[in-house]
Parts: structure tokens; C-alpha cells; sequence
């Protein structure tokens, strides 16, 4: 299946919902093709682990009902979409993609599913996992080719967004787990400033993010914006800054190039097309800071260099007392990569993680200072399209480069993958990052650049 940005069609929720409030379609009709979209593609793609169709029909029905009265509950109402299988669901097993939580029900929502509710939206499913959101997939393929990845840990929201199954679904970052897989598989992939939703149970990670797979900016924003409006951030924090109408497509002034570690692996077609996109950003007024071109530029490109090795030792060092656990009570529960993590985190001494974290407050810093001279960092999501999975699972990253996506991650800043690019007649993804905080710019920036880049 050929992938053209300009061509793809995703599903839409908020020119659907325009059509709900003039009472031209309503809730229960959408959610029908959602589910027939399912019925046709999930035995290839795989991207459910368990669907909750009834609940889904009862909470569609309960929203047309609202919208023929004229009182919606918020500008989600009505919108089908996926829960990734980390997040607690009080009517669906909760699994972490493990065999070690087979059947698992805590019978509780987490706090971002309890907004999600409350401003009406129709929870369909869970959407697969890599084990404990790490790096041993699971059964999910890529929706344009099924010999390559989708992308992980959040492999099942991106594929289920598209493949057209539903406009959103939920996904959670730690390294790679949101850009990575919307980059591969074509769609928006929205990680918020860290802290901006509030994580509920996986509070253990302290760079875990709760973030948005969608067919478009505005439907990633409102979703983001309906939990935040609810339940907020995590503890001590603002929550998202904004609020719905915050989103509004604008040109950055000025974009710095960063390259991180992996650049010297992107493939000829997928760097062509990046320089096509910058070549066309420059000739509709917007500055490119290459790599090399300012002094605080150069600092942070330099730090960028251990993003992903500072991002794998600290989420080591942070998950290895749950690790052991499990192992102690399940020994060969646990997959060769999360094997490979704790022995790694059992190998780190205290000081050492003092010295990873405080590199990561350098980075962050460093990345404060670059903020004075460019409104954002561009860079690519990976270093090219999905890899085919079972080649993937013979290398370090079974789900595909981590290492692009986890600038973003250790940066703690709002990132989004922006679905502009192809090679191979595969998704390849444009990652753009703000400052903390500055989301509402973050979306009208990428929402202004999709605009003007596949339009002309």
C-alpha cells in the first residue's frame, strides 16, 4: 500500500462533529465506520487488543441523543478512541502488553480515561503495546506494509489511527514511544510538554509523557485540551497551558536544524526529501539556523549527541527495583529486551545516574539558551521510513531508531511528528520541538507548515 502525504485521507473529527451539530450525521453513524474500518483491516494490522464494542454503540448513542438536544458535553463529544494498553481502563483488562499481566483488571480508570468520559468521548478499545511500553513488540504491523514495524511502544494507537480505524487514540512516551510510531506510520503524534497531562499510574518514569496519535493537529489538540481541562497535569504541575480555541495555524520565524546522534544513518531519499522541506520553508520567509551556525546552537547540537543513551540509562536506573520484581515472581515472563535493560540498570551506580541526570538538567538548559535565538528545533523523527520488523528484531532497536526521537524526550519539551514526508512510498515524519510550555505554538506552527508544504 503506497503512502502519499499529499493523498492520505485520515479520519477527521472535527469537521464530522460540524456535521453532528447541523444534524447532517451523528455519533452512531461515524462510530459504525469506525468499526467497519476495523472489521477490514485489523486481522492484518493487529492493532486492538481488545475492542469494547457494546460500551463504545452505548456511549455513541448517549452522545447523539446530547447533540439532537443541543447540549454536547465538549468539542470531543462523540469522538471514537483508543486507549493504549498501559493506561487503566475500568471496563477493559489492562495488560502492558506482558504475559505476566494476562487478564489484569484493576477495574479502575486512569484519570486521563475519566476525562475522556466526561467530555463524552466513545472509548473503543485498547490498542497494543511492546512489553511494559519498552522495546519487545507485539503482534501489530505496519498499516502500509505488513513486513515492517509500526513503531513502539505505542505501536497499536499509531496503526489504528492509520488505518483509519479511529481519528485518536492515547499513547505514552518515555524515549520514543509517540513521534517514533506516528512518524512510521503517517499520522500526527502529539507528546506534550512534560507534566502537561497528568500520567496517573505510570508516574514512576520521570520522563514519561501522556500524549496524542491523530489523523490531524486540531483533533490531537482537543484532545489533549479535554484531559488537561479535566484532571490537569501531574502533581505540581499547570496542566496544558491553553485551552481549545488556543490552536491557530502561524510561521515560526526562525527554525534551528538539530541532527542528534543518528544522522549519519538517514538514507539518501529520506534526507533528500527533509532538504526539499527546509528549501521550501526558507522560500516562504521562514530562517533555517543549520547545524554549525551559532555558538548556542553548536553547545546543544553537541549534548544531543547522548540523547538516547542518557534517555535508556535513566528509565533503567528508574524502572529497575519493578523489573526484579517481576522477575522474581515470573521468571521468564519478561522479554530479551527488558532482560537486557535490567541488566544493564543492575550495572549503574548512584553516582553514575546523579551524572545522567545531571546532563539531562545541561540539555535542558543548553536547549533554554537556543530558545533566545530560534523559535523551535526541526529535525526528522527517525532516520527514515519503518524498517522491516523482522530485520529490526536482529538489531538493537526491535521497533525501529529510537535515537531521533528522544531529543524531544530528554529535552522535556512539546514535540510533535508532522506526517510530510515519504520515501519508499512510506510514511517518514518531521519532528518539531518548542520550549516548554509553548504547545499552542508548538501545533500552529506544524499545523501552518503541513499546510503550506502539502498544499504547494
Amino acid at each position: 500500500m503506497s503512502y502519499d502525504p499529499k493523498s492520505f485521507a485520515p479520519l477527521v473529527f472535527h469537521t464530522q462533529r460540524e456535521r453532528f451539530l447541523q444534524q447532517q450525521s451523528t455519533p452512531t453513524e461515524f462510530l459504525e465506520q469506525c468499526l467497519a474500518n476495523i472489521e477490514a483491516r485489523e486481522d492484518e494490522v493487529q492493532a486492538w487488543v481488545v475492542l469494547n464494542t457494546d460500551e463504545a454503540r452505548a456511549a455513541a448513542r448517549a452522545s447523539t441523543q446530547r447533540y439532537q438536544e443541543g447540549r454536547p458535553l465538549s468539542a470531543i463529544d462523540g469522538m471514537p478512541i483508543g486507549i493504549k494498553d498501559v493506561i487503566e481502563t475500568r471496563d477493559m483488562p489492562t495488560e502492558y502488553g506482558s504475559p505476566i499481566f494476562k487478564g489484569n483488571a484493576p477495574g479502575n480508570d486512569a484519570a486521563s480515561v475519566q476525562a475522556l468520559r466526561a467530555a463524552g468521548a466513545v472509548i473503543v478499545g485498547k490498542t497494543v503495546t511492546t512489553e511494559l511500553a519498552f522495546l519487545d513488540p507485539g503482534p501489530t504491523t505496519n498499516p502500509y506494509d505488513p513486513l515492517r514495524t509500526p513503531g513502539g511502544s505505542s505501536s497499536g494507537s499509531a496503526a489504528a489511527v492509520a488505518a483509519n480505524m479511529v481519528p485518536a487514540a492515547l499513547g505514552t512516551q518515555v524515549i520514543g514511544s509517540i513521534l517514533r510510531p506516528s512518524g512510521f506510520c503517517g499520522v500526527w503524534g502529539y507528546k506534550p510538554t512534560y507534566g502537561a497531562l497528568t500520567r496517573g499510574e505510570a508516574l514512576v518514569y520521570s520522563q514519561s509523557h501522556l500524549g496524542v496519535h491523530a489523523g490531524c493537529a486540531l483533533d490531537s489538540w482537543l484532545v489533549a485540551q479535554a484531559i488537561s481541562q479535566r484532571e490537569g497535569g501531574d502533581p505540581g504541575y499547570f496542566g496544558l497551558y491553553g485551552n481549545e480555541h488556543s490552536l491557530y495555524a502561524h510561521p515560526p520565524r526562525r527554525l534551528a536544524v538539530v541532527h542528534g546522534a543518528a544522522w549519519e544513518h538517514v538514507d539518501s531519499e529520506t534526507m533528500a526529501a527533509f532538504d526539499d522541506l527546509l528549501s521550501h520553508l526558507r522560500s516562504v520567509g521562514v530562517e533555517i539556523m543549520d547545524a554549525g551556525s551559532n555558538p548556542l546552537l553548536n553547545y546543544l547540537e553537541d549534548l544531543l549527541q547522548d540523547s538516547m543513551s542518557l534517555s535508556i540509562a535513566i528509565c533503567a536506573w528508574e524502572q529497575r527495583a519493578r523489573l526484579e520484581n517481576m522477575i522474581a515472581k515470573h521468571a521468564d515472563g519478561l522479554g530479551p529486551k527488558l532482560r537486557e535493560l535490567l541488566t544493564q540498570a543492575q550495572g549503574i551506580h548512584l553516582d553514575e545516574h546523579r551524572l545522567a541526570l545531571l546532563k539531562r538538567d545541561i540539555m535542558d538548559q543548553a536547549h533554554r539558551a537556543v530558545g533566545s535565538v530560534a523559535d523551535g528545533l526541526i529535525t526528522l523523527t527517525a532516520n527514515g521510513p519503518a524498517p522491516n520488523a523482522k530485520e529490526a528484531l536482529q538489531g538493537p532497536y526491535p521497533t525501529g531508531d529510537v535515537t531521533f526521537s528522544s531529543i524531544g524526550t530528554i529535552l522535556r519539551a512539546p514535540a510533535v511528528n508532522i506526517p510530510l514526508l515519504a520515501a519508499q512510498n512510506l510514511p517518514v515524519g518531521v519532528q518539531l520541538i518548542t520550549q516548554p510550555n509553548q504547545d499552542a505554538a508548538l501545533m500552529g506552527y506544524a499545523q501552518w507548515m503541513a499546510e503550506s508544504y502539502l498544499q504547494k
